[in-house]
């Protein structure tokens, strides 16, 4: 669910652009806000086409406020609070506390999945300079 128009979002209809996904367990976490903040702030650097995209479990409530302290331009959020259906269908929802596993993952303009990192603990940031050349890569790449 977007955050700013409360609608349902289906990310396999965005082909054209490079995704690049932010997944983080919380935003009201430490490691989660530095994640956010990384892909916001350093983020700049990508081309255009890449749309960056965080995706937590938190409340489209929660995410806007984040959204409004942090101000952090250029960033979409997207909760999957109800459910949690982009995690059961991205196998990225963890058991026990039923949050989104910190992740990064890259999709291409044609809407495949060429990237993913999965942190295998949860304290730690990805490596979020591999998944921008990544991103960078796929961006570049012509039709």
């Amino acid at each position: 669910m977007d955050t700013l128009t409360m609608k349902e979002i289906d990310l396999s209809k965005e082909r054209g652009s490079v995704l690049f996904l932010s997944i983080v367990p919380s935003l009201d976490t430490p490691v989660c806000e530095a994640q956010t903040h990384y892909l916001g702030e350093e983020g700049n650097k990508l081309p255009k086409i890449v749309r960056r995209i965080v995706i937590s479990r938190d409340t489209p409530f929660a995410q806007k406020r984040f959204s409004t302290e942090a101000r952090l331009g250029h960033l979409q959020y997207l909760s999957d609070y109800k459910q949690g259906d982009f995690g059961r269908a991205t196998g990225l929802l963890t058991e026990g506390l039923m949050l989104l596993a910190r992740s990064v993952v890259i999709v291409d303009k044609k809407g495949i999945v060429q990237y993913i990192q999965v942190v295998p603990e949860m304290t730690r940031l990805p490596d979020m300079e591999k998944a921008f050349e990544k991103a960078t890569e796929l961006a570049r790449e012509k039709e």
